[in-house]
């Protein structure tokens, strides 16, 4: 859920944006949205701000078939 939403109370175009990047990162991860007691997005930030773990964060069974 965006986190905004929970603040605000009013659902936004930045709403759709939001849960759009979530989806895309449950495609690229093969993980739910909340995993292990964990938000995908705050899980992935670790990756994302490292471009040298960048790769970890793609899911293991995609293997080398994904360019940067």
């Amino acid at each position: 859920m965006d986190p905004e939403y929970v603040t605000t109370q009013e659902l936004t175009e930045k709403s759709d944006v939001y849960s759009y990047g979530v989806l895309l990162l449950e495609l690229v991860t093969a993980r739910r949205a909340i995993q292990d007691n964990k938000n995908l997005v705050e899980w992935s930030q670790v990756f994302l701000n490292s471009e040298s773990s960048l790769a970890e964060l793609v899911d293991p069974s995609i293997g080398d078939l994904f360019d940067f």
